[in-house]
């Protein structure tokens, strides 16, 4: 299915107290979410709204850089991007025709807009999950695009109903819209919740520990972090990275963590590091696809005027 994609600018509400133009505003805005049947054109409209009633004492007026690419139109190019880790590259593939074949991208879209989240930051970590395919699901209860578990929907229903006082009626499963929706409003929580404790992140530094949570938990995250800062070290990803081991597990807060055994602990260490690496190559990949349809189309209008 082709779709015309527009740039939309994104502000996000700050938190605290708000006038009662901002709750109207932040009102509009969760009403996209709420709705099942919402177009692109009611996303636009909705956000119009927003900007005429906010004033910029209650927003952060912060424009979300988009890179505005249709990845589905780029899928064909997939098979091309360059990655030394071949299965790495094949996983990527198989996400791009998935993307193209559920028709995804438009959801996609419309919540990385909804939540002021970047689409080439949030496809890597679907991906990881579950190479962008809606059926997939595990032993232990995780389904869908994102593997979002029952107690994961919660904890994001919960942190908007009491920072925003809104209920996004997010749903464990579901359909595929509902799957997009939960999966990006739990990234969204803690993509926002990790910039707010560590502010003085870069943006890569900062997308690494998004991946980490996903993976590990909020618990391993904060204690490999409050140890770089014990020691004074940069909290950038490399360090972070050297400080996961089974002893950081065993001693963060997570109480799964501390009834592991060793093999499992060493096993999880290698799957986190592992897990934040490819969705690192696979936003490399992601901004590969447009230079490689540039230079296709680009030889073919050579090649075209040469014959």
């Amino acid at each position: 299915m082709k779709y015309q994609r527009t740039r939309r600018r994104i502000t996000k509400i700050k938190p605290g107290s708000r006038s009662r133009s901002s709750k109207l505003a932040f009102l509009a805005a969760a009403s996209l979410l709420l709705s099942p049947s919402t177009s692109h054109q009611a996303s636009d409209s909705i956000h119009q709204e927003i900007y005429s009633q906010s004033s910029s004492n209650t927003l952060e007026g912060r424009v979300v850089a988009r890179e505005n690419v249709n990845y589905t139109e780029l899928a064909d190019y997939a098979g091309e991007v360059e990655s030394q880790d071949r299965h790495t590259r094949d996983r990527f593939l198989l996400s791009m025709q998935n993307l193209e074949k559920y028709e995804l991208e438009p959801l996609i879209d419309l919540f990385c807009d909804s939540f002021g989240i970047k689409e080439e930051e949030v496809i890597p970590y679907l991906i990881n999950e579950s190479n962008l395919n809606p059926n997939a699901k595990t032993t232990g209860g995780c389904k869908g695009i994102g593997q979002m578990s029952k107690g994961a929907t919660q904890s994001a229903n919960t942190y908007f109903k009491k920072r925003w006082g809104v209920d996004l009626k997010l749903k464990y499963g579901g359909n595929k819209r509902d799957q997009i929706k939960s999966s990006l409003a739990y990234f969204a929580k803690t993509y926002t919740m990790l910039k707010e404790k560590y502010p003085g992140l870069g943006r890569e530094d900062l997308l690494s520990l998004v991946y980490f949570s996903y993976n590990a938990g909020n618990g391993p995250v904060n204690l490999a972090v409050t140890r770089l800062q014990r020691k004074g070290e940069d909290i950038v990803w490399g360090n972070v990275e050297h400080e996961i081991t089974p002893q950081l597990l065993r001693a963060s807060s997570s109480k799964e963590y501390a009834q592991w055994s060793d093999s499992s602990l060493k096993r999880k260490v290698r799957i986190i590091k592992d897990y934040v690496k490819h969705a690192r190559i696979y936003n490399s990949c992601l901004h590969q696809l447009p230079q490689i349809a540039a230079e296709k189309r680009d030889y073919a209008i050579k090649y075209s005027k040469a014959s």
